[in-house]
């Protein structure tokens, strides 16, 4: 479901990269995103990717989109400025990420 690390989780991890506490935090993602879209109800449906999901330090990134795009609906569907959910694994505190921290993690070889 989630990946640990970009390097895998090294015996004796910290209990916050553990997969049983990333399913809880991608959990929380998906909750956050939910609370979110109540002030939307006429929205499309969206939901979180927790597939792709990875850690960076104490944090998980979560990607969403629109359940159609997710689903195969094709670029049409897809949304369009829909930031990566940011879980602090300690807290399970859940934001946005910011457009710099996005562009940080699109540049190969960067750390946000």
């Amino acid at each position: 479901m989630v990946r640990p690390s970009r390097d895998g989780v090294a015996q004796g991890a910290d209990r916050a990269q553990r997969p049983a506490a990333l399913a809880e935090r991608a959990a929380a993602s998906a909750a956050f995103l939910a609370g979110f879209y109540r002030d939307y109800p006429d929205a499309d449906p969206v939901r979180t990717v927790p597939e792709i999901a990875f850690v960076d330090g104490s944090v998980l990134i979560v990607s969403w989109n629109s359940v159609e795009a997710l689903e195969g609906g094709g670029e049409l569907a897809e949304l369009g400025g829909n930031m990566p959910i940011r879980v602090d694994l300690a807290t399970g505190r859940c934001r946005f990420l910011g457009l710099g921290e996005v562009d940080d993690y699109s540049r190969p070889g960067s750390e946000p």
